[in-house]
């Protein structure tokens, strides 16, 4: 019962135009390297907030997993994007640019990245579908299997 009241909640707020909107977004995630791989396979949930005369900001928090031998290494991203939307009916282009902040808890470590994303909102209805691309290059390389990661994810918003 509380899911359902909580999918109706989102649904009523996208359509009340108010500026924060929520979602869940998953992809593919390509960044192999001999020895070390990443699980392809990355999901979350993030947060979009509409400033007034500025573009929006969004954020989140983003799982993945490393392989490196027979070790397993979670590893938490928090992604703070300011993103530009185009104007559009159905489908909507966006851009988006910003940091994205990796936690690896099993050694407890944090490494910034630089990330650039564009994609599309699809859909007239309170719930949109978003499929993106992402790029990040790591600043950083410990633990990492590449420097650069390039995502393929798709989000719900609400």
């Amino acid at each position: 019962m509380r899911a359902v009241a909580l999918v109706l909640f989102c649904a009523l707020a996208g359509r009340a135009e108010l500026p924060v909107t929520f979602g869940v977004m998953a992809g593919v995630v390509r960044n192999e390297q001999p020895g070390a791989r990443i699980v392809p396979v990355k999901g979350g949930a993030y947060v979009e907030v509409k400033l007034p005369k500025l573009p929006r900001v969004e954020t989140g928090l983003m799982l993945e997993r490393y392989e490196t031998g027979s070790r397993g290494v979670a590893v938490y991203q928090v992604p703070v994007l300011l993103k530009k939307r185009f104007s559009g009916v159905a489908v909507r282009p966006f851009l988006s640019g910003g940091v994205t902040l990796r936690r690896l808890p099993a050694f407890e470590e944090n490494y910034p990245g630089l990330t650039v994303a564009g994609g599309l909102t699809l859909g007239l209805l309170p719930v949109k579908l978003e499929p993106e691309v992402r790029f990040t290059r790591w600043l950083q390389e410990n633990y990492t299997p590449q420097s650069q990661q390039v995502e393929f994810l798709v989000g719900i918003r609400f």
